[in-house]
């Protein structure tokens, strides 16, 4: 959600799919009503002030990114992918601009991120000459894992103009902050500060965690030390 939009996925959890709703939080008579249904899967949605995006699979082998302004609930498909890894890495929003990963025309070893800015809707694209998933974006730097998950995946990060870099390896899964990356591995929840390069870990020692994700500088995650409850629990690093 954001200061104007609640956005949620509605699943029908017995046979699959469901629905993509809002609900504008600014009226106080509104309903939430459906943007889309979904027959396969349960995709993730992001949101940007009126615009939302999402992955999904919409034939046997195809998966196609959408992108729906909320405001006049029209929405387009930005891209599609036939029977490719790429389908499986999430678009997202930061700095202004709809970011997702594809091929760069080279081979398979290597990705481009593709830019549309939501402003002029003008197109880029970055090619940081190594295999990108699930990039993320904010502003003034990209974020990306190099695997789809494996126990080997690295973070990257890059300013888009100097030679991209690893800052972990093992990682399970990450979010992006305006001063630092946020990452999940060896069942801890770590940050690497991009103003001295240093790496912290932000979760006690004897924790078990799984990263939720990062959102305006605060970090989430979910203590599963003990699966008799659930337990989130966040923190805000110092700037």
């Amino acid at each position: 959600f954001n200061e104007k939009w609640l956005v949620y996925f509605d699943a029908n959890a017995s046979v699959g799919g469901g629905y993509i709703c809002a609900l504008d939080r600014t009226s106080r008579t509104a309903r939430p009503f459906v943007i889309k249904e979904v027959y396969i899967g349960q995709p993730k949605i992001r949101l940007a002030g009126n615009y939302i995006t999402w992955v999904e699979r919409t034939g046997s082998e195809r998966e196609k990114i959408f992108v729906c302004d909320l405001s006049s609930e029209e929405t387009t498909v930005i891209q599609y992918f036939n029977n490719s890894d790429y389908g499986t890495s999430m678009p997202s929003f930061g700095g202004g601009k709809l970011i997702w990963a594809s091929d760069d025309g080279v081979g398979n070893a290597s990705s481009a991120i593709r830019m549309i800015d939501l402003d002029s809707s003008s197109v880029s694209e970055y090619k940081p000459g190594v295999y990108v998933h699930d990039p993320e974006y904010n502003g003034s730097r990209f974020a990306w894992m190099d695997t789809l998950h494996s126990e080997d995946a690295k973070l990257y990060i890059s300013d888009g103009e100097n030679e991209p870099f690893a800052v972990a390896e093992g990682i399970v899964e990450f979010g992006l902050s305006e001063s630092f990356v946020a990452y999940g591995k060896d069942n801890a929840v770590f940050i690497y500060v991009f103003e001295n390069g240093q790496t912290y870990r932000i979760t006690p020692e004897r924790e078990t965690t799984q990263l939720l994700g990062v959102s305006g500088g605060v970090v989430l995650w979910m203590d599963v030390t003990s699966r008799e409850r659930d337990i989130i629990k966040y923190a805000v690093p110092p700037a």
